[in-house]
Formats: structure tokens, C-alpha cells, sequence
């Protein structure tokens, strides 16, 4: 009888991005300050292939990233309510001018 669902630990870590890949994501965010999406075209040119995700994840553990306003927001915030006091206070109408005689 063998081991039943354990696995032996890899000798190797294969890592998919090369810290010189890292780099230049991290070259463009501080000589720009790009976001993800402008960030990935401009990587593209240089060889770089990652994800949008994925170079999220790096400007946020490199430290670069602006914050959320929503990150690390333990209660739900308060959202503005589009009501009024009174019924059919908050009537508003879409009208379209048409030139045309039909």
C-alpha cells in the first residue's frame, strides 16, 4: 500500500514571470503611472505577456498601488438614496425635439 492523496513537495519552483519581468512592470507603473490595462500594452512591446490580474497583483504587492476607496471597508458603506419626501416629487421627463413631419 502507497501513500493514498499525499504528494511529495517539488524540488523546484517554477516560477511563470522572471523578477526581470517584474521589473519592467514595475518601471512602467513608476515612470507613467499607468494602470493595469495601459500597462500591459506597453509591457507587450517590451516581451512581457501577463494578464491584467496578474499585474494588478504585482504594482499591489511592489507597493505602488493608489488604494481603493472600498478596500478594507469593514461595513457596507452608505449609498445615497434617490428619494424625496413627498409622492411625485421626483418626476422627471425625456423628451426628443423631432424636425420630422411624421
Amino acid at each position: 500500500m502507497g501513500f493514498r492523496g499525499h504528494q511529495p513537495k517539488a524540488k523546484t519552483i517554477h516560477l511563470k514571470f522572471s523578477g526581470k519581468d517584474k521589473q519592467i512592470i514595475k518601471d512602467l507603473r513608476n515612470r507613467f503611472g499607468y494602470g493595469p490595462k495601459k500597462i500591459r500594452i506597453k509591457a507587450q512591446r517590451k516581451g512581457v505577456n501577463m494578464s491584467i490580474s496578474t499585474i494588478r497583483r504585482i504594482i499591489k504587492q511592489k507597493g505602488l498601488s493608489k488604494g481603493s476607496k472600498m478596500e478594507g471597508m469593514v461595513l457596507r458603506p452608505k449609498w445615497v438614496r434617490f428619494e424625496r419626501p413627498y409622492p411625485n416629487d421626483m418626476w422627471q421627463i425625456d423628451g426628443d425635439q423631432n424636425d420630422d413631419k411624421n
